[in-house]
């Protein structure tokens, strides 16, 4: 609740008021989902260093010693693959993500609130159907024995991330669905 201070009209006091046990819920779910989008960011962060590093060294190696690393391709591939799904939540609640606004901006507020709802809804069901067929393509590669070709890693444990970093982007989209559905509430 607000209340204005009598001796001075221009200073506002805001008490608290008493939170809900949901409200303490999904604050507890947000913070989760998070910290868990933040770690996985950190690691990717840590594979992009590994990747330099292994570049280059490939390259040192090649044009000094004339001596290139078996495999750099390969595992950078590998690794790239890696950064780009541990860090899909993060990305998502920075909204680094491509979002086209030709006309939405001009919606009302209200109205802007649904289509972000409706879209996320779309995504979020999107991302479970990537997050089911990967994690069936990751047992199908696993149960064939496939391996990366010129290393012979098994390619199994890498494709695991994809509905490892999709789970989390999961859990992000529920998150601003939550915070969509609450923003909708108080407007009305």
């Amino acid at each position: 609740m607000r209340y204005y201070d009598t001796a001075s009209p221009s200073v506002v006091r805001v008490e608290r008021e008493s939170v809900v046990p949901v409200d303490k819920a999904v604050h507890g779910f947000e913070k989760i989902v998070h910290n868990t989008s933040a770690v996985f960011n950190a690691v990717a962060a840590g594979l992009l260093f590994l990747l330099m590093l292994a570049g280059a060294a490939d390259v040192i190696g090649r044009y000094l010693f004339n001596a290139p690393i078996n495999g750099t391709m390969e595992r950078g591939q590998l690794i790239l693959a890696l950064m780009v799904f541990l860090s899909w939540g993060y990305t998502q609640i920075k909204k680094g993500h491509v979002k086209v606004e030709l006309f939405t901006t001009r919606f009302p507020p209200r109205l802007r609130l649904i289509t972000d709802l409706f879209t996320t809804l779309v995504t979020l069901g999107l991302c479970i159907l990537i997050v089911w067929q990967s994690t069936i393509m990751a047992i199908e590669t696993h149960q064939s024995g496939e391996v990366v070709f010129v290393i012979h890693w098994p390619l199994a444990p890498f494709q695991l991330i994809v509905p490892l970093g999709g789970v989390v982007l999961c859990l992000v989209l529920v998150m601003e669905i939550i915070q969509f559905v609450y923003k909708l509430k108080r407007r009305d």
